[in-house]
């Protein structure tokens, strides 16, 4: 019998191929659409060519740009409900990026992460009455597995075995968001992995993944049930070789970008609140 496998490689190459061009058609879809829904923007642009016909070249390459033109032009502008990809009639997707500022604090005996921020949406716009409080203590996890990455993971991805060195010396953080100007919030509580990889132009680029347990929540959110993933990073244009040095700066204050994804159910469609302690 032959193997269909060369032909359904080749079939997935095109269709990579064709995904990659995607993002260019749909930037330009958002970008006019967001000048056809917004007028004043509209008559902005037609005046801007007329008085310097060659802005219309810029124009052309803000349509094709791989990053969107941030503000309100975009269609998912203020969202961050997503009913579209929820499983069931009462779950409920939440997506947002929190701008943070985080200190390290509590050096030397009990050094944690604190960080105060703020949320946008996917396109950095800033959202109204919400903001976030998260806390990673990092005292006994070992700080040196962050420049450790794991072995590559043998074939097939779908079946063990997996080897999880250097993933798993985790800690463990809290994350606390507010919504509605304070009167309502979802706290979570769960395992932290961070990461760091020296760049070749100097600096650092660090991450922070972590999984949370939502815990508890208040008003709209009140009795709230499921789960959360998030993925943070910040970049270092420098970054020492000797660790308290790192800590030094790191205890200076650094700010990092943090996308949160949530699946829940709300409070009063779960029966059993579960077994709190």
């Amino acid at each position: 019998m032959t193997s269909t496998e060369p032909t359904a490689e080749k079939t997935c190459d095109s269709c990579r191929q064709d995904f990659g061009a995607m993002p260019l058609a749909l930037n330009m879809l958002r970008e006019v659409a967001g000048i056809m829904n917004n007028p004043t923007k509209m008559f902005e642009e037609m005046a801007g060519v007329i008085r310097n016909p060659a802005s219309m070249l810029t124009l052309g390459e803000r349509f094709f740009s791989r990053r969107p033109e941030p503000g309100p032009s975009s269609v998912q502008s203020g969202a961050i409900e997503y009913p579209l990809i929820a499983q069931g009639s009462v779950e409920r997707v939440l997506a947002f990026t929190t701008d943070e500022k985080i200190f390290l604090k509590g050096l030397p005996d009990n050094p944690y992460f604190s960080s105060h921020g703020v949320l946008v949406d996917f396109q950095h716009n800033p959202l109204t009455g919400m903001f976030s409080r998260l806390s990673f203590p990092i005292k006994g996890v070992d700080v040196g597995d962050s420049n450790l990455w794991p072995p590559v993971q043998p074939e097939p991805f779908e079946e063990p075995e997996l080897h999880e060195l250097h993933a798993n010396k985790n800690g463990y953080s809290k994350q606390a968001y507010f919504f509605d100007g304070g009167d309502s919030s979802l706290v979570t509580v769960g395992p932290s992995l961070p990461k760091i990889i020296r760049l070749k132009r100097g600096g650092a680029q660090f991450w922070v993944g972590s999984n949370g347990v939502i815990t508890q929540g208040t008003g709209r959110y009140k009795g709230a049930r499921g789960i959360a993933a998030y993925n943070g990073s910040a970049n270092f244009e420098t970054w020492p070789v000797e660790q308290e040095k790192q800590f030094e700066m790191l205890s200076k204050g650094f700010k990092a970008l943090v996308s949160a994804y949530f699946k829940l159910v709300p409070g009063p469609d779960v029966v059993e609140p579960g077994n709190r302690t």
